[in-house]
């Protein structure tokens, strides 16, 4: 008789919980927003790269969209379905350093408590979401290559760090952490100093480097970018002033942990003084795991804090420092469980699950009600009522430019036959303006979905018409 496996009732519960934020999204828009519009149009060609991000989000949303016919509801899904990936990988990965139940409690408390796992993937952020993704599915082969030296744990690890390494650049700082803490570990030493470390190498090299070389040749553009960004000051600063601007900056990349610090330290303190909880025999966890653990911890804040303090950097933003959040999360609970005999499983999941629902709800109110926030979302324009608008003009022969890209993107899958392009930024507007003598200016006023929530406001959304060339 065949046997099946029953599916871990946690994926259940996982996956309920991207699906909803998933619905809502939907529910609230059916149109893309900034970032999804940006990599509609960096997927149109499968490109090794562009000068502001590796290929691979963009990679996936070309399949997608291939498949879907550039399905608006498709193009959305890419990033739950990384938010998924990231999930289910975090909670395999913690598997391998807890028991089941404590597994589901500390992904929880990890979705619920740091703010960069817990709000802002949820609407926001494409290449943030897959390099979460990428960081977990990397970390999970990593241990279980310490666990088992198998051919084929080597090739899956040598894959994510490939796919990882196309995802966002600052996967580079959780992989450089891995490298140096296995160099400290005796145990990670001898189980990577293998000759099957080989196929992990040839393997990551072969998905990753025809982006890097292309990225070799375009240097000068992505170098243009950073300038623009504001990420790097190469030039020397003799009044120090970035020194003051980085360290309140690093200040803010860091707090991130700060709230599932307080937690579980008011979790200790409450066992230790008021003797409440579940008494439990101490846990035992190897002195080999917490210090591999710490290294990784350390060399992944360290590591991009000296490159950017070398490089005059005024700019260190938590998003490029989250890849790791969750391996430090891990650190302190398997600290917390060290060092504390009392046990608080009830209480941590119930505070978990409140957490994730009243987050849940916040985001509700914030796309359905945003006079509460006194601020509009950017993915409630209409932009079925704005092409009614537009219609009304006479557009034979015209060509339609679009003021800025999330406009183009909307425009190009709702009405695939006009003739669209867009504005980059204001200096081509103003070049364009020069050279287009019968350009004309179109003011739409376009309404916001869920009108009566938005107390019946309208934005002005701007585009400029000419004839056609012959």
């Amino acid at each position: 008789m065949l046997r099946y496996k029953k599916i871990n009732p946690h994926f259940l519960l996982f996956a309920a919980y991207v699906l909803s934020y998933f619905i809502l999204r939907i529910t609230a828009s059916p149109f893309l927003d900034w970032d999804e519009a940006e990599q509609y149009i960096n997927s149109r060609n499968f490109n090794l790269g562009d000068t502001q991000q590796p290929p691979l989000y963009s990679w996936i949303t070309r399949i997608l969209s291939i498949i879907t016919n550039d399905s608006i509801y498709a193009l959305i899904s890419v990033r739950y379905i990384c938010l998924y990936i990231f999930i289910i990988f975090l909670y395999l990965s913690i598997r391998q350093f807890f028991t089941s139940k404590k597994s589901l409690i500390l992904t929880l408390l990890i979705l619920a408590l740091i703010p960069a796992y817990a709000y802002t993937i949820n609407f926001k952020l494409t290449h943030s979401v897959l390099v979460f993704a990428m960081s977990s599915m990397t970390f999970y082969f990593y241990i279980k290559v310490l666990k088992k030296n198998s051919l084929l744990n080597f090739l899956l690890l040598g894959i994510s760090v490939g796919l990882g390494l196309i995802s966002k650049y600052n996967f580079s700082f959780l992989l450089s952490a891995l490298i140096l803490a296995s160099l400290c570990s005796k145990a990670a030493r001898k189980a990577f100093l293998r000759p099957q470390i080989v196929i992990s190498i040839f393997s990551s090299l072969a998905i990753a480097l025809p982006h890097y070389l292309w990225l070799y040749k375009n240097s000068e553009s992505a170098g243009n970018y950073l300038k623009e960004r504001g990420a790097f000051k190469l030039a020397v600063n003799t009044d120090y002033n970035y020194l003051l601007n980085f360290f309140s900056l690093s200040f803010s990349a860091f707090s991130q942990m700060l709230i599932f610090t307080a937690f579980l330290l008011s979790l200790y303190f409450i066992g230790k003084f008021k003797k409440i909880g579940t008494l439990s025999t101490k846990s035992t966890y190897s002195e080999s795991k917490l210090r591999l653990l710490s290294y990784i911890s350390l060399f992944s804040y360290l590591i991009p804090v000296i490159i950017f303090l070398l490089c005059k950097s005024n700019k260190l933003l938590s998003g490029w420092l989250s890849v790791s959040h969750f391996v430090t999360a891990i650190l302190m609970y398997m600290l917390f469980h060290k060092f504390s005999h009392l046990r608080f499983y009830k209480l941590s999941y119930r505070i978990a699950l409140a957490s994730i629902i009243v987050l849940f709800f916040i985001k509700y109110l914030w796309i359905f009600h945003p006079n509460i926030f006194s601020k509009v979302n950017t993915i409630n324009i209409n932009y079925t009522a704005v092409i009614n608008k537009l219609e009304k003009l006479n557009l034979e022969d015209k060509e339609i430019i679009c003021d800025n890209q999330m406009i183009y993107a909307n425009l190009k899958i709702l009405k695939p036959e006009w003739s669209l392009s867009y504005f980059k930024n204001k200096q081509e507007r103003a070049k364009t303006k020069k050279q287009i003598s019968d350009l004309k200016k179109q003011e739409i006023k376009a309404p916001y979905l869920h009108n009566k929530s938005h107390q019946n406001k309208n934005t002005t959304i701007l585009f400029f018409l000419h004839n056609k060339l012959k």
